[in-house]
Parts: C-alpha cells; sequence; structure tokens
C-alpha cells in the first residue's frame, strides 16, 4: 500500500465526519494517506488500512486536526522515492457533508470477517457475493531485504483466492459480514469490494488487512 511511510494522526469530534476517534496514517511514498482500523484479540493486535480517494502534491509526512474548524491538514516534502510532483506542500482535507462510504471498523471472528462502514450501505449490492474479491499471502522471515508474498496454502510464490460463501448486511445497513469457513491467521488479506452508498452513491475500494488471531 505504501513504499514509505510519514506518521500518524487522530480525528477527535464530528467535525471530519464519522471518523471520530480513528486512527489516520501518512503515505510519503505514495502522497496519500488511510483509515486505520484496528481491534486488539486476546492481548494481540491487528487491523487494516483502506485509502482515500485522495493524492497530494507532495510526499505526506505529517498529519493535524485543526483545533479551530476540525478539518485535517497534511504537509510533506519531496525527496527519495515519493511520487510527490512538488518540493513541498501544505493542503487540507474538508469533509463536504456527503457519505464517505468507507470502511471503518475491522473485526475479526470465527469463520468470518466484520466489516463496518461511516455509511449505511445499499443491501442489494452489498449482499451480493460476487461484488467481493479475496485473496491472502504471508512473507517470508529472512535476514534478507523484503520477502516475496507467498501462497499459505502451497507455500510458493503467489497469491492465493478465497472463495466467499456469503456477504450479509446488518440491519442498520452499516457491517457487512463475509463468511469465510475455515478462517486463519494470515500476514496479508485483500478485500476488494464494489458496492453502492443507501443513497445510490460509488462505494469501491480495497482494505488490506493483517489477521494474526481468529478467534
Amino acid at each position: 500500500m505504501d513504499n514509505s511511510s510519514g506518521g500518524e494522526g487522530w480525528v477527535k469530534g464530528d467535525k471530519w465526519g464519522p471518523f471520530d476517534g480513528q486512527m489516520v496514517h501518512t503515505a510519503y511514498g505514495k502522497g496519500t494517506f488511510f483509515i486505520v482500523m484496528h481491534e486488539i484479540v486476546g492481548g494481540i493486535p491487528q487491523g487494516g488500512v483502506v485509502k482515500l480517494p485522495l493524492n497530494f502534491q507532495s510526499g505526506v509526512m505529517r498529519i493535524r486536526q485543526s483545533p479551530t474548524d476540525g478539518q485535517m491538514w497534511v504537509s510533506g516534502m519531496r525527496g527519495w522515492q515519493t511520487d510527490g510532483s512538488q518540493a513541498g506542500a501544505l493542503q487540507r482535507v474538508r469533509w463536504t457533508g456527503k457519505p464517505a462510504n468507507l470502511p471503518k471498523r475491522f473485526h475479526v471472528v470465527k469463520d468470518a470477517l466484520e466489516i463496518g462502514f461511516s455509511d449505511p450501505l445499499d443491501p442489494a449490492t452489498a449482499n451480493n457475493a460476487d461484488n467481493y474479491a479475496l485473496e491472502r499471502w504471508n512473507y517470508r522471515w529472512t535476514g534478507n531485504y523484503g520477502s516475496a508474498e507467498v501462497n499459505p496454502s502451497t507455500n510458493k510464490d503467489g497469491h492465493e483466492k478465497i472463495d466467499l460463501t456469503s456477504a450479509k448486511l446488518s440491519a442498520d445497513g452499516r457491517t457487512v459480514t463475509l463468511s469465510l469457513p475455515g478462517l486463519k491467521p494470515v500476514n496479508q488479506i485483500k478485500i476488494k469490494y464494489k458496492l453502492q452508498g443507501a443513497d445510490g452513491s460509488a462505494a469501491a475500494n480495497e482494505v488490506y488487512a493483517t489477521i494474526n488471531v481468529v478467534p
């Protein structure tokens, strides 16, 4: 998701939409930032990220929430290995009041994943398992720099596609439960989805997560 990280910040209050209490993570390499979804299971942390549909003029290194209007400000610079086009940037990200349709909660349960969204989703698209594509992979822990992406079942290089049994939207329209019998810990799982908000607006993105513990 990012070749070089910047830093973290926190959202406080309702001035920046439905993300009160949320951690956000900046990407120096890709010039954007992510919503971070985390949980602790049995004392062990895990979670995932989703990229906001934003690209900044420079690599993003710091993010802060304005105490005046509650909006988010990012700053950064351009240097080694960044997609940024400008030498530096100071830019504001303002909540418009429109639905964000972004994941804000990632929860692992037995044989399933729960993804909580910022706004209600359209039941017809959210309940259709064909609107999701999942794959997973591990990394080899060695003294080398980096690792190939490894299929967890074969231990050979590559990803493993996951068959989704069903998708079910909660009564309030904000949480999707993805049924995955036999779900196990994995270094990386990618959840790609193409849905709609309850108002018909687009809701398509990718969640990348690490599962350390399955209850």
